[in-house]
């Protein structure tokens, strides 16, 4: 198939952990731009409805090779993942790489590749550690790159592109919930 025919799955995550980018799920997001100019060769179609009944819009990254999009400078630095779910068509042989851009402490930018299996929804948690040193603390911007074929190299053509659910979340701890209930206590009897 060329286009996606059923939407990505809703996710799961508590929206008390989640700070959303792209995501009817979760009611606040932080997006503010999602197509400002950076001279790229494509556009976005933030309204793009795969069922038609407009329940939940898709982003398509049209003709692209790479694609900025601002955010409210929030620190996220509490945060364990950046989550997006990608789908591209059938016979697609490139590679899509993002990073949130961040004006704080360490690295602006570590582009890490998102793992594509063309003609499905991937499902995608990319963790905070493969955004090698990232501190996440002032985040303003994300950049999706696809100037690059499957096998890493250099590819300028522009490419379709579907994503939703773009977020990032922290863990829910569990350690502190216990699991069992107590024994009752046994009271040796009187004698």
């Amino acid at each position: 198939s060329l286009v996606p025919t059923e939407v990505a799955a809703s996710p799961t995550i508590p929206e008390a952990n989640v700070v959303s980018i792209f995501s009817e799920s979760y009611g606040t997001s932080i997006l503010t731009d999602v197509n400002p100019n950076w001279n790229q060769s494509g556009t976005v179609n933030a309204a793009y409805d795969i069922t038609g009944d407009g329940s939940n819009l898709t982003l398509v990254l049209e003709n692209f090779n790479y694609q900025g999009m601002d955010v409210a400078a929030t620190d996220l630095s509490a945060m364990d993942f950046l989550h997006l779910d990608v789908w591209v068509p059938v016979g697609t042989d490139r590679m899509l790489k993002v990073t949130p851009i961040n004006d704080g402490t360490g690295p602006g930018e570590v582009l890490v590749e998102v793992p594509l299996a063309p003609g499905a929804w991937n499902s995608v948690d990319l963790p905070k550690s493969a955004f090698t040193e990232m501190t996440w603390d002032n985040v303003f911007q994300m950049k999706f790159d696809g100037q690059f074929n499957a096998d890493g190299s250099a590819n300028g053509d522009g490419w379709d592109v579907y994503i939703d659910n773009i977020f990032f979340y922290r863990e829910v701890s569990t350690s502190l919930v216990p699991t069992e209930v107590a024994a009752s206590p046994t009271i040796p009897e009187a004698n």
